[in-house]
Formats: structure tokens, C-alpha cells, sequence
């Protein structure tokens, strides 16, 4: 597996790199303690906001695809998962999950095009690279969703991918890991997976123990899932989908 450290606003996190357990980039960082906290403040929030959960829970599904509802109320038995609506978050919370959100989407856009215009096949056209550095200055992320998702002993996620709804980037971002996980690997871990045959080349299958902070984006297509866990506490992270799209000339 190949990682390059990365440069990312100190204001946002530290500790970036890229890597790529199959091929596709993820980028990882280590959340700004501040962010983190505030973001775990608007989720304690939310959960404490009964009337706007239930007409959250009427209006939208968290997890997708077939036999969905039957899915996630088998699949998160004691915890919880809902939507969370824009609207109150920004005018409760002052925009804190878009516009983290917002923030790690073009990191990743960002630090891609670089790397993207340093690729060997491009060393023939250079024109290409030009075009691809000055198409990263009109960079625009967008969020299409965002939730929230605490798990409890024995719950988990069925295995799953977000490539829907115009989405072409995923993340969760990690706010409160029990401790215990740590030393119960496997319990607990977050698996990405992809198709075909794993050979001695590269694993079709990557996971890791979630500590507080994480953060991770990838392309929405990779399908992944979450191991339950034993044991006391809660893990509360939020996922999101987004997209980035360029600019347009006046």
C-alpha cells in the first residue's frame, strides 16, 4: 500500500496522507480537537430533538438499496441513525457539519489534481497538466447529505457503497470511539472491500479500528462495512456524501 504524507490547513486537522489499499485514493487526517468538539456538540444536540427526528425519519432513509428499512432497523438495533437537516444545523449550529464537511471534500479535490498532474503519462502533453492545475483553482464542493450514527454493542453496518444520488465522494468522520476497541480487534472495525479475486498483488479488503478524530474520504463507489463490538459506550461518527464540480465561466 502506498502512502504520501499531505498538507492540509492546520486549521482543519493534521497528520494527512494519502493511501490507496487497492488502487482508488482515500485520504485520512486527524481531526482539529475544536471542529471535533463542536461537531460532537451539534450530534448530542440533535439526538435531543424528538419532533425534528421523527419528521426526519418520515421524510428520508439512511441506508440505501433493496429492503432498506428492513435493513438498518435490523442492522442498528440500539443505536440510532438520522439525517441531519441542513437548515438546523445552520441556523443552531453555525453550518459546522457542511462546512467541515465542505472542507475535507476539497482536500481531497485538491491534493488528487496535484497528484493527478504529476502522473508520468502526462510528461507528453503538458498542456494537460496546465489544464488540469488551472481546473482545480474553480473547484467547488458541494455536500449532497449528512448524518449521523451512534452505534452500541451489537450493532452494525451491513456491507454497502453510496455511489447514488450524484455522489461521488463518501467520508465518516469519527467524534467518540469506546475504548475499549482498541484491544478487541477485530471488533468494531471499519472494512472497505472491492470486487474480484484478492492475489498476491494487492487485498480486496482493508479495515481498521476507528480512534477519536479520524477522518477518512474515498470514492463512493467502494463498497464497505462495520463489525459490531462488545462491550459499554457508544461510537458516534458522522457520514456524509459529496461531490465536486468545477466552476463555470461566467
Amino acid at each position: 500500500m502506498i502512502r504520501n504524507q499531505l498538507q492540509i490547513d492546520p486549521n482543519l486537522g493534521s497528520n494527512a496522507q494519502y493511501f490507496n489499499p487497492f488502487g482508488p485514493n482515500f485520504i485520512h487526517f486527524t481531526l482539529n480537537e475544536n471542529i471535533q468538539t463542536l461537531l460532537l456538540n451539534c450530534v448530542n444536540d440533535f439526538r435531543q430533538q424528538e419532533d425534528i427526528k421523527k419528521e426526519v425519519d418520515v421524510k428520508g432513509q439512511v441506508i440505501q438499496g433493496i429492503r432498506a428499512s428492513e435493513n438498518q432497523k435490523n442492522s442498528i438495533v440500539d443505536g440510532e441513525t438520522y439525517m441531519i437537516p441542513p437548515g438546523w444545523q445552520r441556523e443552531h449550529h453555525a453550518n459546522i457539519v457542511a462546512n467541515t464537511i465542505l472542507d475535507i471534500t476539497m482536500q481531497y479535490g485538491m491534493n488528487t489534481a496535484f497528484a493527478s498532474a504529476d502522473d508520468l503519462g502526462l510528461r507528453t502533453t503538458p498542456y494537460l497538466k496546465e489544464n488540469m492545475l488551472n481546473e482545480a483553482k474553480l473547484f467547488l464542493p458541494e455536500v449532497n447529505e449528512a448524518w449521523y450514527v451512534v452505534l452500541k454493542a451489537g450493532d452494525f453496518h451491513i456491507l454497502h457503497e453510496h455511489n447514488y444520488a450524484g455522489a461521488t465522494l463518501s467520508g465518516s468522520i469519527y467524534l467518540e470511539v469506546p475504548e475499549q476497541l482498541e484491544k478487541q480487534y477485530p471488533q468494531g472495525t471499519m472494512n472497505w472491500i472491492v470486487g474480484g479475486r484478492s492475489g498476491g498483488m494487492y487485498n480486496s479488503v482493508w479495515g481498521i479500528t476507528p480512534q477519536p478524530g479520524d477522518v477518512f474520504i474515498w470514492p463512493s463507489w467502494i463498497r464497505h462495512t462495520v463489525y459490531p463490538f462488545r462491550g459499554d459506550g457508544e461510537r458516534t461518527m458522522i457520514s456524509f456524501n459529496s461531490l465536486i464540480k468545477v466552476k463555470k465561466d461566467e
